[in-house]
């Protein structure tokens, strides 16, 4: 996973917990949850091709 935050500015990554995180990540029993906080995010496969961009 790739995302790319605010150049600028205190807080470059705006959704995180802490400013310098570009991603956040919960674990569970059953599952595993990335949340994303850049302005742009894409999601690759493990041979660099992308799958999904938002």
């Amino acid at each position: 996973m790739i995302t790319i935050g605010s150049g600028d500015g205190v807080r470059p990554w705006s959704g995180s917990r802490s400013p310098y995180e570009p991603f956040e990540v919960d674990h569970y029993a059953d599952m595993l949850v990335v949340r994303p906080d850049g302005d742009v995010t894409i999601l690759e496969d493990a041979a660099g091709n992308e799958l999904n961009r938002w």
